[in-house]
């Protein structure tokens, strides 16, 4: 019985193979988990230490700190503010890297990575991009 809720199959991104890496730039991110700020404006997320199933139930009404705390530094808090649902990895890299510039290299590889962590830990999900082209039929003549 898994005591954290999974990340749905349908927005898992490939799993990465031998030989294989998977390519969040065409990925979109969506928030799964609520948040707050800090008295320094930074962003903590709140993660539910029972996220369904028999023990969010039965314990869940009955601890008192009900969350999972996880304090973003300033790259964290702008990236989960760019967050949207609608915006790709690769966008979301562009604008911090306009934010804060060369600090944040090498940025697609390090938002990578902080979107994946994300990810396992099912604090957001992830939707593939959706192809903006349109297969155009064949003429056979």
């Amino acid at each position: 019985m898994a005591l954290f809720a999974k990340p749905h199959p349908s927005s898992s991104p490939p799993r990465e193979g031998k030989g294989r890496e998977t390519n969040y730039l065409d990925f979109i991110p969506s928030r799964s988990v609520g948040h707050e700020r800090d008295e320094d404006g930074r962003i903590v997320l709140l993660r539910p230490k029972f996220a369904g199933g028999l023990f969010a139930k039965i314990l869940q009404p009955h601890i008192k700190i009900k969350y999972f705390r996880v304090r973003l530094d300033a790259f964290g808090s702008k990236t989960w503010e760019l967050i949207d649902g609608e915006r790709s990895v690769g966008a979301i890299a562009d604008l911090l890297y306009e934010a804060f510039g060369d600090p944040i290299e090498p940025r697609y590889e390090r938002l990578s990575k902080f979107i994946h962590s994300l990810h396992r830990g099912a604090i957001v999900a992830l939707e593939q991009k959706q192809s903006t082209r349109s297969a155009a039929p064949c003429e056979s003549k």
